[in-house]
């Protein structure tokens, strides 16, 4: 069994490394990436320890990389790189605009955006983001006024992730929020993944609200983007998953795939086999990934 993309306590997952490891034990993974949101730090856990107490699969260096393309937030999965040289880039970028200042920003940015269009919040309301990602926080403003229930589908109202998909990321909504200024574009990011030697995907391709997704994937594809798509993901049904497997057929992309495990933050969607129904197709995976057997690209004991 394979799963390209989890998250531990380093972004928004509630496991830790050793934690993450141990269930991938017990689902039998033999192929694991972690895939923390803009950080590295679960590889520099291995690093201090002997994992093949925990785990005895082979770990794929991975991370998942929040990026602008054509002016919509989407994310990128990085696969198979050096990742001294990403992470030093990542140190670079988050440096550059002050990670904990921009989420600030956002949240206020969100305030502003809140109040222009007569949603209620509590505009005293504080973030603090070294614990609270800016999304987290106004979805949980919004939520603090009934009379704000029936502006939001009930997805978007229960769900903090469906809320950020379908509100803030969507450009036809009115609390879509533009963060070219905190989020760096897919181009940078594809370049730095590509000269670290690694591949860029899409993630959960299906899981932004796009009016044409045809043409979003035949844009991203043609200014070189990606070189893949996710196509196997807990997001996606059997025939998304099939669309996006003819598209990179097509296109000529690799395929990856995942459960976007998040551990017990949504214990329904469960490591290697998503909400149930995840069927990664590994001989896909591995056409790419098996062909990665240096120390740079794989985390050795």
């Amino acid at each position: 069994m394979v799963d390209l993309h989890c998250h531990t306590k380093h972004s928004d997952g509630t496991w830790n490394t050793v934690q993450l490891l141990q269930q991938a034990e017990r689902k039998g993974i033999t192929l694991l990436s972690i895939t923390d949101h803009d950080t590295l730090e679960s590889y520099f856990d291995l690093f201090g320890m002997d994992y093949s107490q925990y785990y005895s699969g082979e770990i794929l260096v991975g991370c998942e990389f929040a990026a602008v393309f054509n002016g919509i937030r989407i994310e990128l999965l990085g696969y198979s790189f050096d990742l001294f040289v990403v992470q030093k880039w990542l140190d670079d970028f988050y440096r550059r605009v002050e990670k904990k200042k921009s989420f600030c920003e956002e949240y206020d940015q969100l305030l502003a955006l809140c109040k222009k269009h007569n949603v209620a919040v509590d505009a005293g309301d504080m973030i603090n983001p070294s614990i609270e990602y800016p999304i987290a926080a106004i979805h949980r403003n919004i939520k603090q006024h009934p009379q704000n229930r029936h502006l939001f589908d009930r997805a978007s109202w229960v769900s903090q992730e469906v809320f950020f998909r379908n509100c803030t990321c969507n450009v036809n909504f009115p609390l879509h929020l533009e963060c070219s200024t905190q989020v760096p574009k897919a181009e940078d990011i594809a370049d730095v993944i590509r000269e670290a030697g690694g591949f860029v995907f899409l993630a959960h391709a299906f899981a932004y609200s796009l009016s044409d997704y045809n043409a979003f994937l035949n844009q991203i594809a043609d200014a070189r983007g990606i070189d893949g798509l996710e196509v196997y993901c807990s997001k996606h049904s059997t025939s998304q998953a099939n669309y996006l497997s003819n598209f990179c057929r097509k296109r000529g992309l690799l395929v990856s795939g995942g459960s976007d495990c998040h551990g017990m933050k949504n214990p329904s969607r469960k490591l290697g086999t998503g909400f149930g129904g995840l069927c990664v197709n590994e001989k896909e995976i591995m056409a790419w990934a098996g062909q990665r057997n240096s120390d740079q690209y794989k985390v050795h004991n």
